[in-house]
């Protein structure tokens, strides 16, 4: 999910089976990412075959992805300084270490002071969709 969060194209394809993705806790991260962007801004982190980091924004929501070229697991932090002040919550689509199959779905508050710590797994990616708190 991470890759079609982060590449851009004309079609956007996953590798799974469209049965199995209707019954997946990473479905509504999918149909929530948007088929163009107003906004893209490649943090910091990112080196090219090592890790990509992007913040790209649609209207007024945010999306934060992270893709691991590398073979090892690595913790990233991101600054979330491309925010507007306030709060926000983070719908974050994270991989799990243990299995790396599967994925964690986790949300929590932030705002644009705040660091947020990734742990990704090898060749592993992050998406995390941000939309402000009214």
């Amino acid at each position: 999910v991470a890759t079609v969060a982060s590449f851009n194209s004309a079609f956007m394809c996953l590798a799974v089976d469209p049965d199995d993705l209707l019954k997946s806790k990473v479905r509504p991260m999918v149909m929530a990412l948007p088929e163009t962007w107003d906004e893209t801004i490649v943090l910091g982190q990112s080196k090219i075959g090592d890790l990509a980091v992007f913040a790209r924004r649609k209207g007024k929501e945010w999306f934060l992805s992270a893709l691991n070229g590398a073979k090892r697991s690595r913790q990233i932090k991101v600054k979330l300084d491309f925010l507007k002040r306030g709060k926000y919550s983070i719908d974050m689509l994270k991989d799990n270490l243990q299995d790396p199959l599967k994925a964690e779905l986790v949300t929590k508050t932030v705002q644009r002071k705040n660091q947020l710590t990734i742990e990704l797994a090898g060749g592993g990616g992050f998406v995390g969709r941000i939309s402000a708190v009214k």
